[in-house]
């Protein structure tokens, strides 16, 4: 994981370069699907590998590949995952790859950041429009 003091402002960066539509994302399997990029998907492969075992003691999140994103930037890629837990309660990581293909590192831990990272999921998800202000235009309309 990342040691850096300035993740919050980080994030909101890429909330605000998401919603300007400034940056384009992609779910991981259609990613992985046109770039070769190994270490991403063993990263998947490995944070899901103890999820379907029987165990009662289970105890781990999974890992939700196809409610995750990521986006190429400055020949990087950063990566949100969406995790949901035996709860159904739903949190998330972001991560990069400071150039594409190389090691995956968190950039924030476990439930750090959790309401800026959840508005940039959203956000993500909508393609940077929420559904307030979608709403709000068919109110518009004459």
């Amino acid at each position: 994981m990342s040691n850096r003091n300035d993740n919050e402002q980080i994030i909101k960066k890429i909330t605000e370069l998401t919603c300007s539509e400034k940056i384009k994302w992609s779910r991981i399997p259609d990613y992985l699907e046109k770039n070769k990029n190994e270490s991403l998907r063993k990263y998947l492969i490995s944070a899901n590998k103890y999820f379907y075992m029987r165990a009662k003691e289970y105890n781990w999140p999974m890992l939700q590949e196809y409610e995750s994103y990521c986006t190429e930037i400055n020949d990087g890629l950063v990566i949100l995952f969406s995790y949901i837990q035996k709860d159904e309660s739903q949190y998330f990581e972001i991560a990069f790859q400071a150039l594409a293909g190389r090691l995956v590192e968190k950039l924030n831990g476990n439930m750090q950041n959790q309401k800026i990272l959840e508005v940039l999921w959203k956000s993500v998800k909508t393609g940077g429009r929420d559904a307030d202000s979608f709403l709000d235009s068919l109110l518009q309309i004459e």
